[in-house]
C-alpha cells in the first residue's frame, strides 16, 4: 500500500492510535446536574437583574455582626462596641429594627433570586464559550466512575480515581436578543456518541465489542434525558466492560450534565472505520490522485477568463478558482486575502456543474459569510451546520425550496434561459477581449515610432521636437485651419500681391462694393437723360387729375394693371354676355323675363333641368322624325289611326299584301277581312309616297309618322305656356322650329356659365366683382374698363423708366452687380435723379479700375477662402514682419499640419478602458450569476438526483414539519421527524460544516450521509493532521490557508479540568513544556511505527497542519497575494512621473514616486495623513512599454486595487506633451474629486497650476 499518500489506510491507523494521546478533556458547567427533571429544550428567560443592598447606616457600623453581603446570613447586635455598651446608645436598637427588615425583604429576594442568574450566567458562559470556535458544548449522560491504575495517558505514577461521561451529544445554545437561552440538542446529531478514550485500559472491552456499542449509541431512538430509555443501553455498556480480578468494577450512573470540551480532540473511531473499509475495500475511499487536469470530454480546459463566476475575483483568485476546478487537489495560499468570496465562487460554480460540495475547516462566522457571498437564489441549496444555534430551519428551508421547486420549475423554459444566458456571456466575453485588445493598441500606439513632418521618432518625442520649432514656425497655425498632411494652400507671391493691395484704402473701398460684374453703362441712360424721363414722367401724372373720378376705384386699378389681353378678353366676354341678353329679350315668351332673373340669381337649376328636358324631347323628335323616311300625307284627320294601322299591318304580315285596283284602292268589297275593312279610312284619306297604305312598308312607314308626330306633341307641351310655337304643314318644318327655339333657350340658359366666366375672370384680374342682379352692371363695367385703357395709356409713357428699373433689377438678380448698380436702382424706383447721379459717378469709377480690382479679385478671394484669418492678419503686422516670414512659409505649414496631426492623436482616453472593464466585468457576473442560478437548480432537481425515495423522503418531511410546527406532537413523531430529515440530505447539493462535525455527517452512516465531489477546507493550517479524514469525504479537495504551523493548543495537550488550564497550555511553548515534550516524542513514535522514517517527522509532529502537510508534499498551487518582496528597489522613475512629482510636490501634495501595492509599483502615490482613505494612484503611460501582458495585468490590478478602495488616474505622455494644461486641468478634478488637497492653500513659490503654453514647455517643467 502507498503509504506516501494521506488518507491510505496506513494514515488513518496511526491517526486513530494519535488520538489516544491527547483523550478527550471534558469538565462540567456545573457541581450539580443542571437538567435532571427540566424539559428538554430548555429555555431559560432572563432573571431580574440584582437588587442592591440596603446599606448600613454609619450608627450601625460598629453594631452589626455578620455578613450582611450574604442573603440569609444570620445577622445581630453587638453588646459592646467602641467601650460602649448597648444599653447605653438606646438609638441603635430602633435603628437597626428598621434596617433589618429592609435587609430581611432583599435577602429574600435575592435568595430566590440568585440560582436563576447563576444559572443564567453559566449557560452564557457556555454559549461564549462555543461562539469564539473552541469549546463544544455536550449534554453527557453515563458517567463512568473508576480507578485508573495503568500508567498509559498520564504523566506520573500512582492510583486515580477517573470520572468520565461516556455518551454524549451535541447541545446548541440560542441567546435571543431579550435574553433568552435556549438549550437544545443539536437538530443534526443522531443518536450519541460513544467515547472510550476515558476508559483505562483494563476496562475496556475488545474491538468487536466496541463497535457495536458505537452503534447501539448512535441508534438510540429516545431522548438522552428519558432515563428509561438510556438505562438498556447503560446496562449493555455496563455489561461489556471487564473487570480485572484485582481491580474494583467500574460504575455507570446516569447523572446527565452539561459538559464543555475543547476541540481539537477527534474521536479516534472514524478513521478505525475509515481504515476497515480502506483495506476491505479500496474503491469505497478515494484517495488523492495525483494533479492532473481534468478537462471535459472533447474540449481543452477553460480559460481563467472563461469560468463562469458569480463573484467579483481578482486574477489570482481566477487563477484559483481555475486551476480548482481541474485539478484534483489544490493548495491555494491566502496570506492576507479574505478566502470567502473565492470559496462562495467555487460552491457557485460547483452548483452550476451539478456537482456536490462540502465546505469546512473554517470557523462559524467564516462559513456563514461564504453562504452571504453566495447569490440569493443559491443558499436554500447551501445547509449551514455551525456550532452555535444549529437548529433545523437551514435543513427544512432548502427541504421545502427544493420539493417546491421540483414541483414548479418549467425544465424546457431553464434550458432555454440556459442557452440565451450562454449566447450572451459569450458575446460580453468576446466584447471584453475586443475591449482589451483596443486598450493593448492604444496604449502600443503610445510607443510606436512615427514619421511626420520629416521626423521619425515616438509621439511624445515628436511632440517636443514640435514644440522645440514653435518658436520659428509656429506663427501660422493660428492663422489657417491646416489638414494633418497637404501642400500649402497658399504661397508667398499671393500673400506679398496681397500685401501690396492693403494699403490702398480707395481700392478697398471700391472692392468692399464691387463684387466681380462689370456694368455696362453704355446701356443705361445718363444722368441727362434720367432726369429728362422724370420730367415727362410727372407731366403725365399731372394730366390724369382728369380721372379723378376713378382715381380711387379699385376695380380701375385693378384693370389699368392688368395686361392688355386680359383687357380685350374682358370685352369680348362682356359682349357675348350682352348678346345673349339680347336674344332672351327676342325669344317668344312672357316668361322669358323671369327666367332671366331666376338665371342672374343663384337658383337657376329649375331653367337648366328645363331646357335639359327640352333638349331630350327634341333629340327624340329628331330621332323619329328622321326614321320615318317617306313622303306620308294625311289628307284629313282620322280617328284611331294608329289601332287601324296595327290591325292592318298585322294582317298584311299574315296573307301579304293586298290587290288593289290602279287606284291603289283594295279590291274584294263585302268580302275583305275586317281588319281590311276598318282600314277603309287609311286607304282613303292616307297617302304614302302618293298612295294608299296597302304594302307592309307603307304601313309601317304611316305608324312611324304618327309616332313623329306624338314626339312633336309633346315637345309642343313642354314649353311654357306663353311660348308662341308658329304652325308648319309638315314634320320637318315643325321639328326645325322646335329645334330653333330650343338652341335660342339653351343660350340663355347659359347665361350663368358666361357670367361665371366674366367672374372667373375679373377674379383672377383681382377685380371686385359686380351684383349681375342690377341690369347697369355691365354698363358700369365697360365703363372702367374704358377708364382702365386710359390709365393704361398713361403708363405707356413711363415705359423708358419701367424698362429701365426692369433691366437693373435684372442685373441685380443675375448676381455679382455692384454695391453702387443697387443704389442706381434704387434711384430710378424713387425717381431721384441726384441719387442716379451719385450712383452713375461710382460705377464710373469702378470701371476704371477694373483692372486693379481684377488683380485684388484674384488674390483676395482665394486667401479669403484657404486663410481669412492669415488675410485678415495682414493689416496687424508692419510690413517687415511678413517680410521676414514669408520665406518660411512651407515651413510653418507643416509645422501646422503636424500640429492638428497630434491633436488628432488623442483618440482613446486612457481611463476610460478600465471604467469599461469593470463595466463588462459586472455584466458578466450577472450574467454568470443568472446562467448559475439556472443551471445550479436545473441539476438540483434532476431525476438521477432526485431520486423517488428522496422525493418521498422530502415530501414527508414537508408534511410533517408543518403538521409538528402547528399542534406538535408526541416523541415518537420527532423522533420519525429526524429520521427522514437524515434522509432528506442527500438532495442538499452544498453544505457548509465545521470540521469537527464531518465525520458525523459524512462519514457515519453510508445510507443517510450525503454524496460529495468537492472538498474546500478553508483555513487549513489551523487543522492539524487529524483532518486527513476530510480526504475520505470527496474525490476533489481544496485546501486554502497560510503557511503557519499548528500551535501546540490546536494539536492537542495534556489532560486537564477547566477550560483556563487549557487556555495556558495553549500558551505555553512546546520546547518549554515537558508534556508537549512527550506528546511530540510519543507521536513520532508511532508515525515510524505506521508511516515509515521518512514521514514521521512530518507526521510525527503535532504542530504540523493540514495544509503544511500537503505545502511540503507538493507545494503551493496558486497565491492569492503575489509574493512582495520588500528588499526589491523600486524601479527608476520614468521623466513623465519625475515632472508630476515635482509639481504636484511644490503645489503641497504628499506624493511618493514607486510605491509597492499589492505587488505591483505605481509610479506615483499622492496621499492625505489626515485622510488615510483617500488614496489616488498615478500611472504613466510613457513611450516604453514591457509588453501587452504586462499592460494587461496592469488594468487587471487596477480594477483589483480600486475594488480596495483606491482611486487610479492614468496619463499618457504623449497627453502631457501635447496639451499640457489640460492634463493638469483633469488631474486636478480627480484629486479635488477624492478630497485631496495641498498642505496649505498657497501656491508654492514658480508652481503655476499648469506648465506655460506650448513655446515654454520644456522651460516650465525644468522650472517646476
Amino acid at each position: 500500500m502507498d503509504t506516501d499518500r494521506p488518507g491510505t489506510s496506513r494514515a488513518f491507523r496511526f491517526l486513530a492510535r494519535a488520538a489516544h494521546l491527547t483523550p478527550a478533556a471534558a469538565w462540567d458547567l456545573a457541581d450539580e446536574p443542571l437538567l435532571v427533571g427540566d424539559v428538554f429544550p430548555l429555555t431559560t428567560p432572563p432573571p431580574p437583574p440584582a437588587t442592591p443592598r440596603p446599606p448600613v447606616p454609619e450608627l450601625l457600623l460598629p453594631w452589626v455582626s455578620g455578613d450582611v453581603d450574604r442573603p440569609g446570613a444570620r445577622i445581630r447586635l453587638r453588646a459592646k462596641a467602641d467601650g460602649r455598651h448597648l444599653r447605653d446608645v438606646p438609638a441603635v436598637r430602633p435603628t437597626f429594627h428598621d434596617w433589618h427588615e429592609k435587609w430581611l425583604a432583599w435577602s429574600d429576594r435575592e435568595t430566590e433570586d440568585r440560582p436563576a442568574r447563576a444559572r443564567h450566567d453559566l449557560l452564557l458562559r457556555a454559549a461564549e464559550l462555543a461562539r469564539h470556535d473552541r469549546h463544544d458544548l455536550l449534554l453527557g449522560v453515563g458517567l463512568l466512575t473508576t480507578t485508573d491504575t495503568d500508567a498509559e495517558g498520564r504523566i506520573g505514577g500512582g492510583p486515580r480515581t477517573l470520572r468520565r461521561h461516556l455518551l454524549t451529544a451535541p447541545v446548541v445554545v440560542d441567546v435571543g436578543p431579550d435574553g433568552h437561552v435556549r438549550v437544545a440538542v443539536d437538530a443534526y446529531a443522531r443518536g450519541l456518541t460513544l467515547d472510550l478514550r476515558g476508559v483505562p485500559a483494563a476496562h475496556r472491552p475488545a474491538r468487536g465489542i466496541a463497535d457495536d456499542l458505537h452503534a447501539a449509541a448512535r441508534g438510540l431512538e429516545g431522548s438522552p434525558l428519558d432515563e428509561e430509555a438510556v438505562a438498556p443501553l447503560l446496562a449493555r455498556i455496563r455489561a461489556a466492560l471487564p473487570t480485572p480480578p484485582s481491580t474494583a468494577a467500574p460504575d455507570l450512573a446516569w447523572a446527565p450534565t452539561l459538559l464543555v470540551r475543547r476541540r481539537g480532540t477527534v474521536d479516534p473511531e472514524p478513521y478505525r472505520r475509515l481504515a476497515d473499509r480502506l483495506e476491505a475495500t479500496p474503491a469505497s475511499l478515494t484517495h488523492v490522485p495525483t494533479p492532473t487536469p481534468d478537462p471535459r470530454p472533447g474540449a481543452g480546459p477553460e480559460a481563467p477568463d472563461d469560468l463562469t463566476t458569480v463573484a467579483d475575483l481578482t486574477g489570482p483568485e481566477g487563477e484559483a478558482l481555475h486551476h480548482a476546478v481541474h485539478h484534483a487537489e489544490t493548495v491555494i495560499d491566502t496570506t492576507g486575502i479574505d478566502p470567502t468570496p473565492l470559496a462562495a465562487a467555487l460552491v457557485a460554480h460547483e452548483l452550476r456543474e451539478g456537482r456536490r460540495v462540502l465546505v469546512t475547516g473554517g470557523a462559524t462566522a467564516t462559513l456563514r459569510a461564504v453562504h452571504a457571498h453566495l447569490p440569493l437564489d443559491l443558499r436554500p441549496l447551501a445547509v449551514t451546520v455551525p456550532d452555535v444555534a444549529a437548529t433545523d430551519d437551514d435543513l427544512t428551508n432548502a427541504v421545502e425550496t427544493i420539493t417546491r421547486r421540483f414541483t414548479d420549475l418549467d425544465r424546457d423554459a431553464v434550458d432555454r434561459d440556459l442557452a440565451a444566458s450562454g449566447r450572451t456571456l459569450r458575446l460580453l466575453r468576446d466584447e471584453r477581449r475586443r475591449l482589451l485588445d483596443q486598450a493593448e493598441t492604444s496604449r502600443e500606439a503610445e510607443t510606436l515610432v512615427r514619421t511626420h513632418g520629416g521626423h521619425t521618432a515616438p509621439l511624445a518625442e515628436l511632440v517636443r521636437r514640435h514644440h522645440d520649432a514653435a518658436a520659428e514656425d509656429g506663427w501660422l497655425a493660428d492663422l489657417v485651419d491646416a489638414p494633418t498632411d497637404g501642400p500649402c494652400p497658399v504661397d508667398a507671391d499671393d500673400l506679398r500681391a496681397a500685401l501690396d493691395l492693403a494699403g490702398d484704402e480707395a481700392l478697398a473701398r471700391l472692392a468692399r462694393g464691387f463684387h466681380g460684374r462689370r456694368h455696362d453703362l453704355a446701356r443705361l441712360p445718363d444722368p441727362a437723360e434720367f432726369a429728362r424721363l422724370v420730367a415727362r414722367f410727372d407731366e403725365d401724372a399731372h394730366d390724369a387729375a382728369g380721372r379723378a373720378r376713378y382715381a380711387d376705384d379699385p376695380a380701375v386699378r385693378r384693370l389699368s394693371s392688368a395686361s392688355t389681353e386680359d383687357r380685350a378678353r374682358l370685352v369680348t366676354l362682356l359682349g357675348d354676355l350682352a348678346d345673349d341678353l339680347c336674344a332672351a329679350a327676342d325669344f317668344p315668351g312672357e316668361w322669358m323675363e323671369g327666367a332671366i332673373r331666376d338665371l342672374r340669381s343663384a337658383t337657376p337649376q329649375e331653367w337648366h333641368r328645363a331646357a335639359t328636358v327640352i333638349g331630350d324631347l327634341v333629340a327624340t323628335a329628331t330621332e323619329k322624325v328622321g326614321a320615318v323616311g317617306r313622303d306620308v300625307d294625311v289628307v284629313e284627320a282620322l280617328d284611331h289611326p294608329a289601332p287601324r294601322a296595327r290591325y292592318l299591318r298585322d294582317h298584311l304580315r299574315e296573307v301579304g299584301p293586298l290587290p288593289v285596283d290602279r287606284h291603289g284602292i283594295p279590291l274584294g268589297g263585302i268580302d275583305l277581312p275586317d281588319h281590311v275593312r276598318a282600314a277603309d279610312p287609311l286607304f282613303r284619306f292616307v297617302r304614302v309616297d302618293g298612295r294608299p297604305p296597302t304594302r307592309l312598308e307603307d304601313v309601317e312607314a304611316f305608324l312611324r309618322h304618327l309616332d313623329a308626330e306624338r314626339a312633336l306633341d309633346e315637345l309642343d307641351a313642354a314649353w311654357p305656356a306663353s311660348t308662341v310655337v308658329p304652325e308648319q304643314d309638315s314634320l320637318t318644318a315643325r321639328l326645325d322650329c322646335h329645334r330653333t327655339l330650343w338652341m335660342q333657350f339653351d343660350r340663355i340658359v347659359a347665361l350663368p356659365t358666361r357670367l361665371a366666366a366674366v367672374t372667373d375672370h375679373l377674379a383672377t384680374l383681382g377685380v371686385p366683382l359686380p351684383d349681375w342682379a342690377d341690369d347697369d352692371a355691365g354698363g358700369d363695367l365697360l365703363a372702367r374698363l374704358a377708364a382702365a385703357d386710359d390709365v393704361a395709356a398713361t403708363t405707356a409713357h413711363a415705359a423708358p423708366l419701367t424698362h429701365l428699373v426692369i433691366r437693373l433689377r435684372d442685373e441685380l438678380a443675375d448676381g455679382g452687380a455692384a454695391d453702387a448698380a443697387r443704389r442706381l436702382h434704387d434711384a430710378v424706383l424713387a425717381l431721384d435723379p441726384g441719387g442716379y447721379a451719385h450712383a452713375w459717378e461710382e460705377l464710373a469709377e469702378l470701371d476704371r479700375r477694373h483692372d486693379d480690382l481684377a488683380r485684388r479679385a484674384a488674390v483676395v478671394p482665394r486667401l479669403r477662402v484657404a486663410a481669412p484669418r492669415l488675410l485678415d492678419a495682414l493689416d496687424s503686422a508692419p510690413r517687415a514682419w511678413w517680410e521676414a516670414r514669408l520665406p518660411r512659409l512651407e515651413e510653418a505649414w507643416r509645422w501646422a499640419c503636424t500640429r492638428t496631426w497630434l491633436d488628432e492623436q488623442r483618440r482613446d482616453d486612457p481611463t476610460a478602458f478600465p471604467s469599461e472593464l469593470a463595466r463588462l466585468d459586472r455584466e458578466i457576473r450577472d450574467a454568470a450569476e443568472l446562467g448559475t442560478r439556472l443551471a445550479a437548480w436545473r441539476h438540483a432537481v434532476r431525476a438521477d438526483r432526485l431520486t423517488p425515495a428522496t422525493r418521498m423522503a422530502l415530501t414527508l418531511h414537508t408534511y410533517l414539519h408543518r403538521r409538528l410546527a402547528g399542534a406538535g406532537g408526541s416523541p415518537r413523531q420527532y423522533r420519525e421527524l429526524a429520521r427522514i430529515r437524515r434522509r432528506c440530505r442527500a438532495a442538499v447539493p452544498a453544505w457548509l460544516v465545521t470540521a469537527h462535525r464531518v465525520p458525523d455527517l459524512f462519514l457515519d452512516d453510508p445510507a443517510d450521509r450525503p454524496v460529495v465531489d468537492t472538498v474546500v477546507v478553508l483555513d487549513a493550517a489551523a487543522l492539524d493532521l487529524g483532518a486527513t479524514f476530510l480526504r475520505a469525504v470527496g474525490p476533489r479537495i481544496v485546501l486554502l490557508g497560510a503557511p503557519t504551523p499548528v500551535t501546540p493548543a490546536t494539536a492537542g495537550a495534556a489532560d486537564t479540568n477547566h477550560a483556563d488550564a487549557w487556555d495556558d497550555a495553549s500558551r505555553g511553548h512546546a520546547t518549554d513544556d515537558p508534556a508537549a515534550r512527550d506528546l511530540t516524542t510519543r507521536r513520532t513514535r508511532l508515525a515510524e511505527r505506521y508511516l515509515g522514517t521518512e514521514r514521521a517527522g512530518t507526521w510525527g509532529d503535532p504542530t504540523t497542519s493540514l495544509f503544511t502537510e500537503a505545502v511540503r508534499r507538493r507545494g503551493i498551487d496558486v497565491r492569492l497575494r503575489p509574493e512582495e518582496d520588500g528588499g526589491d528597489e523600486p524601479p527608476a522613475p520614468t521623466s513623465t512621473a519625475s515632472r508630476l512629482a515635482a509639481v504636484l510636490a511644490s503645489r503641497g501634495y504628499d506624493v511618493r514616486t514607486g510605491a509597492l501595492v499589492e505587488g505591483r509599483h505605481l509610479d506615483l502615490v499622492v496621499t492625505d495623513p489626515e485622510r488615510p482613505s483617500a488614496r489616488l494612484a498615478i500611472v504613466c503611460e510613457t513611450s516604453t512599454w514591457d509588453g501587452p501582458e504586462d499592460h494587461r495585468r496592469g488594468l487587471e490590478h487596477q480594477c483589483r486595487i480600486e475594488r480596495h478602495g483606491w482611486t487610479v488616474h492614468r496619463m499618457r505622455e504623449s497627453e502631457l506633451e501635447i496639451d499640457p494644461a489640460r492634463a493638469f486641468a483633469a488631474l486636478r478634478r480627480v484629486l479635488l474629486d477624492q478630497g485631496l488637497h495641498p498642505r496649505d492653500d498657497r501656491e508654492a513659490p514658480g508652481a503655476p497650476d499648469s506648465p506655460a503654453p506650448a513655446t515654454t514647455h520644456h522651460a516650465a517643467a525644468r522650472a517646476s
